[in-house]
């Protein structure tokens, strides 16, 4: 067996976005791997075929991402292989049936999120800068030679400087180019959903002009009439987890009344606008066990005939769960590990996991059994190779009585004897053998 170093990250594969073909029967995720040369991460876009439980790259450049289902055949996604211009997003048609990638549209924003209404139609979410400057010649240039923070937070990891930058959400017309804009100019989208027939928007957003809240409004946008409805306040909630049913709102609020609490669950009846609070299952909707060996983003609730599944974490592990309309919860996945994103079609889902000390692979989940099968091997060859000790997990409990656990990694060829001290003061020491 080799030793891990740090140049092994370099070899890592990351997975992420998985999601279904409209009829179920394929399905599209993006694999990540690290470009140290270009100091970027190289991305390209793989097909799943359930009949035959293949797969194989759909795209050869390195730059793939936010795709989405045209139809059963076609996928839409961005990629800056033809050098479009700063601050515009080119959107590709690719075929399944065969065909080069082809140039579809060019949105006039960056955008970081995208879901089509109609044939021509789509709902974005951009990033826009909120305070710009007039160039002028022979003068420091803003975001070049200079910056100015005049907000907090004023940077966000993964995504850079944020100072005056705001998550946008925008209506995009492909037959005209026009992007319309939804959420006011200071407020920050944090989570949007598109109604199943297309006719509604809901997403939360935080607004400011100087330093962002915790809290959030959620708010109901009515794209026929043009209208937006405001469905909780600004101000009353941390709000995240949205999904529209076939008669409610759900959402999931924290009212931060202390660090590390666990938001409720709620149903707002879409035409009274009453609020109904669901069992308190004390954990957090979304969540997913933290860890640095992932890279992407990807779906981490979803409604679906009846339930809306979301992702939980269960103690040290992750656990596919699904809430119904009285509140119910059923869970699915029965083996620990982590999860990262997920998709659900009928009695069956797929979900980007770390399984038994391994890297992130695609697996997939029969929701009736919990069974659950490894369908890829991007990591197979290092993970053979190298076998990464697994942490011993041990609970304990802290002076307030609650219960946490911890974990050691013993370093390789030692054992480990404990031995208590008299001393409350000082921990207990280990000796290796």
């Amino acid at each position: 067996m080799k030793n891990i170093d740090s140049r092994d990250l370099l070899d890592f594969h990351f997975l992420s976005n998985v999601a279904y073909s409209p009829d179920g029967r394929s399905a599209a995720f993006l694999e990540h791997c690290p470009a140290e040369e270009k100091n970027r991460y190289a991305s390209r876009l793989w097909l799943y075929t359930a009949d035959s439980g293949e797969t194989r790259p759909l795209t050869a450049g390195d730059d793939a991402s936010n795709f989405i289902w045209l139809d059963n055949d076609s996928l839409l996604f961005a990629s800056k292989r033809e050098k479009p211009k700063a601050d515009t997003t080119q959107f590709f048609r690719l075929d399944l049936r065969g065909g080069e990638a082809m140039p579809y549209f060019t949105v006039p924003n960056r955008v970081t999120f995208i879901r089509r209404i109609d044939q021509n139609r789509y709902v974005l979410l951009c990033t826009i800068d909120v305070e710009t400057e007039e160039k002028r010649e022979n003068r420091a240039e803003y975001g070049k030679d200079f910056h100015v923070f005049s907000e907090i937070p004023f940077w966000s990891d993964g995504r850079g400087i944020t100072n005056k930058k705001r998550s946008t959400l925008m209506l995009f017309d492909a037959t005209t180019g026009a992007c319309t804009r939804v959420s006011p100019e200071l407020t920050d989208v944090t989570t949007v959903r598109l109604s199943q027939n297309g006719e509604r928007v809901l997403y939360a957003g935080k607004h400011y002009a100087d330093v962002r809240p915790r809290v959030a409004g959620l708010y109901e946008y009515d794209i026929s009439k043009g209208e937006t409805r405001t469905i909780v306040e600004p101000g009353e909630f941390e709000i995240d987890t949205l999904a529209i049913t076939s008669r409610h709102f759900f959402f999931s609020g924290n009212d931060c009344a202390f660090p590390g609490k666990n938001p409720r669950l709620f149903l707002v009846d879409q035409q009274i606008g009453e609020r109904t609070m669901l069992p308190d299952y004390d954990f957090e909707p979304g969540g997913g066990v933290g860890t640095d060996s992932s890279y992407g983003g990807g779906r981490t609730h979803k409604y679906s005939v009846g339930k809306v599944y979301m992702l939980m974490v269960d103690r040290v592990t992750s656990r596919l769960i699904s809430i119904d309309g009285k509140g119910e919860k059923q869970v699915y996945t029965k083996k620990d590990g982590g999860i990262q994103c997920f998709d659900v079609f009928g009695k069956s889902a797929l979900f980007i996991g770390m399984r038994d000390g391994r890297l992130p692979e695609l697996y997939s989940l029969d929701l009736a059994t919990g069974e659950e099968k490894r369908l890829t091997e991007f990591n197979e060859a290092w993970y053979q190779e190298h076998k990464p000790a697994a942490p011993v997990q041990f609970a304990f409990k802290n002076r307030h009585g609650f219960e946490l656990d911890g974990f050691v990694l013993y370093p390789a060829g030692c054992k480990f004897t404990a031995v208590p001290k008299p001393c409350s003061a000082r921990p207990i020491s280990t000796r290796c053998r």
